[in-house]
């Protein structure tokens, strides 16, 4: 996915060169992006193809009493664990793809109520979750990457 997403970048941006690309802060809200929709799509694929019936309550509840905990957990001991804006987007990035994936899939149990409440604490992440989910597609989300960067300043700095 990300060899994909870096292809379709390279058509939208047309770099005169390959370094350009070493630009970490010019590229920065596509490297946060692929993460979220490269994790988004294994997530999918896991769950949608190797679980026999994926829709079944078993399941459901496995990712409410388990998944999520435990996702929740990790994201916040790794993002505490560190001052690296980069390293805590990336560990948010995967989590906010699972929340995605979670209401794609179960949108009666992940409906917009839940992942309000979900992110209650961190307005700024629900924000960031409405633009990802909003804009599925790389030449529909690159038009917004500068407000994708405003949401961002608002909890980090100098982004």
């Amino acid at each position: 996915v990300h060899v994909n997403d870096l292809k379709k970048y390279f058509e939208i941006i047309k770099p005169k060169s390959y370094d350009e690309l070493y630009d970490y802060d010019l590229h920065r809200m596509f490297i946060y992006w692929t993460e979220f929709h490269a994790s988004a799509i294994g997530y999918y694929f896991l769950r949608k193809y190797t679980l026999e019936n994926f829709k079944d309550t078993t399941h459901l509840e496995h990712i409410k009493n388990i998944e999520l905990p435990y996702h929740i957990e990790y994201m916040t001991n790794e993002v505490g664990a560190t001052d690296n804006a980069d390293r805590q987007m990336y560990v948010i990035a995967h989590f906010l793809s699972k929340m995605a994936v979670w209401q794609y899939l179960y949108p009666d149990t992940f409906d917009d109520d839940f992942i309000q409440e979900l992110t209650n604490s961190n307005p700024w992440m629900e924000e960031l979750y409405r633009l990802l989910t909003k804009y599925d597609t790389l030449e529909k989300i690159y038009l917004h990457f500068d407000e994708m960067k405003e949401i961002l300043n608002k909890h980090f700095s100098g982004m």
